[in-house]
């Protein structure tokens, strides 16, 4: 019985040409590439992640927004008082004008009072000084600390999910 595959003239059996072989390795990978594209799209974040993301997000965004606020009250020497209006959701800085919204999701407290606050949360004066204390982003059980130094007006935060 006579072989299906070809033989060269001294009997060796030819290489098989891409034809025969199936699937390459890049078509492999290209078909493993899009399996997990979709699985990550389907799946993506659980909802505990997301809200996570969300407050460290937020969190950044206020405290850029505060050293901003600092940062103008020692170039203009004034005193720039920052205000929260928890109706809106939104920090607004006087000096600038600027305003800067939170996802409706996130509460805000100070550190020395359990409940929502609307008003002035920080003062920062030409020196660098602040009047401020610690704030609280809270989003489902995670929490977020900013803390501002009244010596030094630095803003820092720390994650306590």
């Amino acid at each position: 019985m006579e072989s299906i595959v070809p033989k060269n003239k001294l009997g060796v059996f030819k290489e098989f040409s891409p034809t025969f072989l199936g699937f390459t390795l890049l078509e492999l990978l290209v078909v493993l590439l899009i399996i997990s594209v979709s699985l990550g799209l389907v799946f993506g974040f659980n909802y505990k992640q997301r809200a996570s993301v969300q407050l460290k997000a937020s969190g950044q965004e206020l405290a850029h927004f505060l050293r901003m606020a600092r940062s103008k009250a020692l170039v203009q020497g004034q005193k720039n008082i920052c205000y929260y209006n928890s109706s809106q959701h939104e920090f607004v800085d006087l000096l600038q004008n600027k305003k800067i919204s939170l996802p409706s999701s996130i509460s805000l407290n100070l550190a020395s009072k359990d409940k929502p606050v609307s008003g002035k949360i920080a003062s920062f004066y030409p020196d660098g000084s602040a009047e401020a204390g610690k704030i609280e982003l809270k989003s489902g059980q995670s929490t977020l600390n900013l803390k501002i130094d009244p010596l030094l007006g630095e803003i820092s935060f720390n994650d306590d999910s």
